[in-house]
């Protein structure tokens, strides 16, 4: 009875040893192609209305360098992207409260706010994220949210500044890849 245990485990190790040699074979007969955040970008979601205008949108990100180029329809972001074949950030100083802002949230700020922070600067990060079958794009930026307290003084509304915060991350946008 041992000796039947002993042989039944033996061709069971055989057995999984052949299936594993063979799995092994039929991978390295067909590598698989490096997936890279390289290529040509259509926006097909975004997080936010504020964002809808860019829908359809093209985007192609290149190497260069040591680092990554990122242009919007053919004009570069002016901006270099570091990282790796499946994620870049670019890490830049922006302006804490920017009326200009491309996501419009700065023109919602009192103009007294604004200029209580007027120059005050903070990195923000936009990063690109490649999905792991290589066909999708996750782009996030960090948004930047600015806090006031509102109160009456002699029949008069003022405003003043409390506090910041960064939100990493929070505005998004999906790209299927067209190349």
């Amino acid at each position: 009875m041992k000796t039947t245990k002993t042989a039944v485990a033996f061709l069971l190790s055989v057995l999984i040893i052949i299936i594993s040699v063979s799995s092994g074979l039929a991978q390295s007969a067909n590598p698989q192609k490096t997936l890279s955040v390289e290529g040509q970008w259509e926006v097909v979601s975004v997080s936010t209305q504020a964002l809808r205008d860019n829908l359809g949108r093209k985007l192609t990100i290149a190497r260069q360098g040591d680092g990554y180029e990122v242009k919007w329809s053919e004009k570069p972001s002016g901006e270099a992207y570091s990282g790796n074949e499946t994620r870049i950030v670019h890490t830049s100083l922006k302006e804490l409260c920017d009326p200009a802002d491309a996501h419009g949230a700065g023109e919602a700020i009192p103009v007294s706010v604004r200029q209580q922070v007027a120059g005050q600067k903070v990195p923000v990060n936009v990063s690109y994220t490649l999905s792991a079958d290589g066909r999708f794009l996750q782009r996030a930026e960090d948004a930047r949210w600015v806090y006031w307290d509102s109160k009456v003084i002699n029949n008069q509304l003022t405003h003043t500044y409390t506090h910041s915060e960064i939100k990493p991350g929070f505005y998004t946008a999906t790209f299927k890849r067209i190349q």
